[in-house]
């Protein structure tokens, strides 16, 4: 029987995948060899007919349209099989049986003579030379279906066009194809009927073609004539394929590849990419390297699997005349050279690299930054992203920006070109700064305005109008430096904040910051009356009940000037063309509301630490805050000390002069860290090594800061030393022992060396107690480092035994304080709580000496007074090794340089 191959179609030539017809013919011939031998048992003949009827029917139904002669013989084989198993019912003798045997001979011919008449080629075939060119022509229409592999090797002897011939006839190679031509001049070929392959490979100058290709597994491209490769890579109605991969590829056995790039087609020269109907693509990573006139179509590519399951992509293209993916979805796109993105159902990460002109996304979830993109000229975005940001900064050729949906910050600066802006986006933060824009007319909304909201629209030089009338609340609005910003519209801003603690901050015009907003006319009632009018067309009028609301805040910075007034009169005088630089007198006139809210004030507070109590239990310490003095006794222990400090009657006095007292007993953290064996024990069982990695160590950890002592008892090869610096918080020592010598109060001694000569900021000791003990207190005396966890860690073969913090379940692994602090805090930014003198028994930080002090009460003074015991001032100071973060010693007198003129209700509305 001659062999065969069978594809399975699905529609018209469409390979859905193959198998030999070998394997099927074959069973069909076991079969009926089985039923001739075993004819004499009628049961099993009658199974073998099943068997054989059922594999014909799965032959005929495979095969469809892939040729009528298969069609109408596998047709005539089921009816004679259909025969037989008739007869097989109405066997009644050796002779019925004989008939049964002649009839399966006569299906084995059949078969024989069907198979003989296919359109295949069983075997590799291989064309390389003028010979092999001509055994490929005289098999004539036996090349449509290639049960094998085909190598094609292009060289100048052959026939180009009669090659292309022989090419144009193959539908179908079960195995591999290769194609190389030895040298960019030969002639390429495509392949025009090709539905389906194993794997592919192909290096060739000129275009790569292979239109009809539905299926292949691993599709390879050889770059071997890149320069020369101009013309169109095209698998066009490609819908399934393993991976695609570019590299060189050379001749010899297997055509071995090297170079290769996984899941990339990089040509820079290639005229087009055609992959239209790839709906998935398994690996889900494609690169694509072009030129930038290199037509891509990935029009079919969705954001899915083999399964229909959303699935992301990581889609990079370097050069390429366009970008247009309207399934993509999910992942990852980063392009460079491409004049013209398209995405617009893209949701994903966007990476934005030099050469593309135009970008438009519909659904973007995270951050766009067009910074320093130069080749930029327009962009429309469409943002589902209410945490996320908007960068167009420094893209000098940038013309148009169009932005829609949700977004939470938007900055555009330094676009030198921007002449367009559309934003109807709902936006937290927008600031617009230095552009060429002549008129900005936005539909935007507010995203956070119960927090937040933000505008700021600043060096605009040829902005003459701005309009937001769908903004209905802002946190901050600042328009300065439009020096030709005559004209603006906010019919929608009548809110503030509603959270507690935002301060409005509005600045729009002044010395330095002028725009172009114009009083037609100002009347001031009298030389010294608050009353007047303005009379404007700039639209500052707008703002009318906005100002107000945000005026209700005393912590508002208010400052709204007009930039020029063509007539002012108060009854007396007359003015006519006033600037806002023409000097104060003129700046007073302009203004409309100067308002500093001091927002830079803050609360006094100081804290004084008790570093050593007083000897007993006794009344007569006492602290004084402006004037006047509280009184309290000791108490026991610390804890006693601020309880009775802080009892309710002194809280309240300290009230009556606007100030907040509290205490704690939390101040000087320390912690002690024992070994279980006393310093001068010898450590032991140290090993000989010269690497760090195999020595023994030794580490303390506190907070972020660590020590780790490496022990050897020669020099560590690969060690070098490090101290904590404030980058890396972290120390390594070596120290080369001596077993049995070397005792435990040199490991401790080497781990307060690492602490105590760098920034760290504790301080160590070893303090040669009973054990081995270090103690470890934190410069800072106030409670600001409470709680820092302390690990120590040795090996327990080393002779230090056990490792304790503190000797305190409750207490250990931390940095506990133990000495009074005394806070007092003034309730009103800027009052001031004075500094001047220093309380008796007090200790100034910025001096060794102690200080007697001045005992003198007074307004605006702090004195803490013990009848025994020592107290120092916790300062914020960076240079003072007492620094306290967490204390601010002065306050800003809310009154200085804070200005207070208010002229809203001169305004029309």
């Amino acid at each position: 029987m001659k062999k065969g191959l069978l594809c399975f179609l699905a529609i018209g030539l469409t390979v859905v995948g193959c198998q030999n017809y070998d394997d099927q013919f074959n069973d069909l011939n076991s079969q009926i060899s089985a039923l001739s031998t075993q004819v004499a048992g009628l049961s099993q003949v009658q199974t073998d007919l099943s068997t054989l009827a059922a594999t014909v029917a799965s032959l005929q139904s495979s095969i469809n349209n892939n040729g009528s002669t298969f069609s109408e013989g596998l047709s005539s084989l089921q009816a004679q099989i259909d025969a037989l198993e008739g007869q097989l019912s109405e066997v009644a003798s050796s002779e019925d049986l004989t008939n049964v045997n002649n009839s399966l001979d006569g299906v084995k011919e059949d078969l024989e003579d069907l198979l003989s008449s296919a359109n295949v080629f069983n075997g590799d075939l291989n064309i390389n030379s003028i010979a092999t060119l001509e055994f490929a022509q005289s098999l004539k229409g036996k090349v449509g279906i290639i049960n094998g592999s085909v190598e094609i090797e292009l060289n100048a002897d052959m026939d180009a066009e009669e090659l292309q011939k022989v090419m144009s006839q193959i539908k179908t190679i079960t195995k591999d194809l290769t194609i190389r031509a030895i040298n960019s001049s030969v002639a390429a070929i495509s392949m025009d009927s090709l539905t389906g392959v194993n794997n592919l490979k192909v290096a060739q100058a000129g275009a790569i073609s292979f239109p009809m290709l539905k299926s292949a597994g691993d599709i390879t491209l050889g770059n071997n004539y890149e320069s020369k490769l101009t013309g169109d890579i095209n698998f066009g109605v490609l819908t399934q394929v393993k991976s695609f991969k570019t590299g060189l590829i050379a001749s010899g056995t297997g055509f071995p590849v090297s170079d290769e790039e996984d899941n990339t087609i990089a040509f820079n020269k290639m005229s087009s990419l055609n992959l239209g109907m790839l709906v998935y693509y398994t690996p889900k990573t494609l690169i694509i390297k072009g030129d930038s006139d290199t037509s891509i179509n990935l029009m079919s590519l969705k954001s899915i699997d083999a399964n229909g399951k959303d699935k992301s992509y990581n889609v990079t293209v370097d050069g390429a005349n366009e970008l247009n993916i309207p399934g993509l979805v999910l992942g990852e796109v980063t392009v460079t050279n491409v004049k013209n993105i398209m995405l617009e159902s893209f949701s994903g990460k966007f990476n934005l690299n030099d050469g593309v002109e135009n970008v438009t996304i519909g659904a973007l979830k995270n951050d766009f930054d067009a910074t320093g993109k130069n080749d930029l000229e327009t962009i429309n975005l469409t943002m589902n992203a209410p945490e996320k940001a908007i960068t167009l900064t420094n893209a000098e050729g940038l013309k148009s920006v169009s932005i829609a949906g949700e977004v939470k910050s938007v900055m555009i600066n330094n676009n030198d070109d921007l002449t367009d802006l559309d934003i109807s986006a709902a936006i937290e933060s927008l600031t617009i700064n230095d552009t060429n824009l002549s008129e900005a007319i936005l539909t935007y909304t507010n995203a956070n305005l119960a927090e937040k909201g933000k505008l700021i629209v600043t060096g605009n030089n040829d902005l003459t109008r701005f309009s937001a009338d769908n903004v209905d609340g802002l946190a901050e609005l600042t328009i300065t430096g439009n020096e030709d910003l005559a004209t603006i519209s906010f019919d929608g801003l009548k809110a503030v904040p509603t959270k507690a603690g935002v301060n409005p901050k509005v600045v729009i015009g002044g010395v330095g910051n002028a725009n172009a907003f114009n009083a037609l006319e100002i009347v001031q009632d009298g030389v010294d009356s608050n009353e007047g009018d303005f009379t404007t067309d700039s639209g500052i009028d707008d703002l009318k009940t906005y100002l107000t609301e945000a005026a209700k805040n005393a912590g508002a910075s208010l400052k709204v000037f007009f930039d020029s007034a063509d007539d002012f009169t108060d009854g007396t005088n007359e003015d006519t063309g006033l600037l806002i630089s023409g000097g104060s007198t003129e700046e007073a006139r302009l203004t409309v509301i100067n308002r500093d809210g001091s927002s830079s004030a803050k609360k006094a507070k100081r804290a004084f630490l008790v570093t050593t109590l007083p000897t007993n239990n006794q009344t007569g310490q006492t602290l004084s805050i402006n004037g006047t003095t509280i009184n309290w006794s000791h108490g026991n222990t610390a804890a006693d000390f601020v309880s009775n400090l802080t009892s309710v009657s002194n809280i309240n006095q300290a009230k009556i002069n606007e100030v907040t007292l509290t205490g704690n007993a939390n101040g000087s953290p320390k912690a002690m860290v024992y070994t279980a064996n006393v310093g001068t024990a010898p450590i032991s069982n140290v090993p000989t090594v010269t690497t760090k990695a195999d020595a023994q160590q030794v580490k303390l950890i506190i907070g972020d800061f660590s020590s780790t002592i490496y022990l050897s008892t020669q020099s560590l090869t690969d060690f070098t030393d490090d101290t904590i610096l404030g980058t890396d918080k972290s120390a390594e020592s070596e120290l080369t022992v001596v077993n049995g010598t070397t005792n435990i109060n040199a490991v401790l001694n080497a781990i307060v060396a690492d602490f105590n000569t760098t920034d760290s900021p504790y301080t160590l000791a070893n303090t040669m107690m009973a054990s081995g003990t270090l103690s470890v207190t934190a410069k800072d005396k106030s409670n600001a480092k409470h709680g820092k966890a302390i690990k120590f860690t040795a090996p327990t073969t080393l002779g230090m035994g056990s490792l304790t913090i503190n000797q305190s379940v409750s207490e250990d692994d931390q940095l506990i304080g133990e000495d009074p602090i005394i806070i007092v805090e003034s309730d009103t930014p800027g009052l001031t709580l004075s500094n001047i003198g220093n309380p008796r028994n007090t200790v100034d930080p910025n001096d060794t000496d102690d200080i007697a002090g001045d005992a003198t009460t007074g307004a605006g003074k702090v004195q803490v007074d013990l009848a025994s015991g020592t107290v120092i001032e916790l300062y914020n100071a960076s240079n003072d090794t007492n620094a306290s973060p967490s204390v601010t010693n002065m306050g800003v007198d809310s009154t200085t340089g804070a200005a207070n003129t208010n002229r809203l209700s001169w305004l029309a509305g």
